[in-house]
């Protein structure tokens, strides 16, 4: 019997974001294109004589969604001590996914490590619990979300190519909400834009550089995210492909038909106080 996992939990990056309408409960419909990509955390879990978490990040444990499943789990099977070790590679409040990839990975780490026998149902009611983009990570690669974002369609296709990531420090409290305060009824689209991307790559495989990305935040950057949209402006007279946001922000990022190319810009462009990571489509 295994005493400890290793894993790997991928970012994401929404190709389409449209909200459709907002909910009287004030959520938003939307629908969203989602590919996650070969940038991880690693999460390390193993059995212990109690719960505890480390991590390389400036982030308070208790806030951080690993702790949140792992109180929902406490409450389900009772103690499970377990030592934590969380490897941060993916930028903090970026957009990218980063702690609902987090806590949906830790869940099946925990369900393997302790013999829980929960099915992938059990396992997304958890994980609406705590997110509603935590289920897409229990099954990576091409989603499309509805709804609140807890409707999720595994889309089978095959992305070719290679991304540039770019990202600041910079944290903002509360920026997601403050994303979704932005948004007006004139904002709501139809979901056409992400419907019609389905079309076009579902069954067959399909370059990242030929995909048009809409995002409904792109344009609020600058009212959220003023530096972020400085930056972007740069980037824009740097490289010819198109610079989008990331999610509800603050990170940028910047598709390309072949992992050389992308590579290429990733190694001459000059960038001063943003950060940047070269990747592609997420791969098991």
């Amino acid at each position: 019997m295994n005493n400890s996992i290793v894993l790997k939990s991928p970012a994401k990056l929404n190709l389409t974001l449209e909200i459709l309408d907002k909910y009287k409960d004030d959520f938003h419909e939307i629908n969203s294109v989602v590919l996650n990509v070969n940038l991880f955390d690693e999460i390390k879990i193993e059995k212990s004589n109690r719960f505890e978490i480390y991590t390389n990040a400036e982030i308070d444990a208790k806030e951080n969604l690993i702790y949140k499943a792992y109180q929902l789990l406490f409450e389900q099977y009772g103690k499970l001590p377990t030592k934590v070790n969380l490897t941060k590679n993916i930028p903090l409040d970026s957009g990218l996914g980063g702690g609902s990839s987090n806590a949906a990975n830790f869940l099946q780490g925990m369900n393997k490590l302790w013999s829980l026998d929960l099915n992938k149902n059990d396992l997304k009611l958890i994980g609406n619990q705590l997110g509603m983009d935590v289920n897409l990570f229990y099954d990576p690669g091409v989603n499309f979300l509805k709804g609140k974002g807890n409707l999720i369609d595994p889309i089978v296709t095959t992305p070719k190519g290679g991304l540039i990531i770019f990202y600041d420090d910079y944290r903002i409290p509360k920026k997601t909400f403050r994303a979704y305060n932005m948004i007006r009824n004139s904002d709501f689209s139809n979901g056409k834009i992400s419907e019609q991307l389905i079309d076009c790559i579902k069954g067959r495989s399909f370059n990242l550089g030929a995909i048009k990305c809409f995002n409904v935040f792109d344009k609020y950057i600058n009212d959220l995210y003023p530096l972020t949209s400085e930056f972007k402006e740069y980037l824009s007279s740097q490289i010819d492909n198109n610079i989008y946001l990331a999610g509800s922000g603050n990170s940028l990022f910047c598709l390309f038909d072949d992992i050389q190319e992308a590579r290429y810009i990733y190694d001459n462009i000059k960038i001063n106080k943003f950060k940047k990571i070269l990747a592609c489509p997420w791969e098991e």
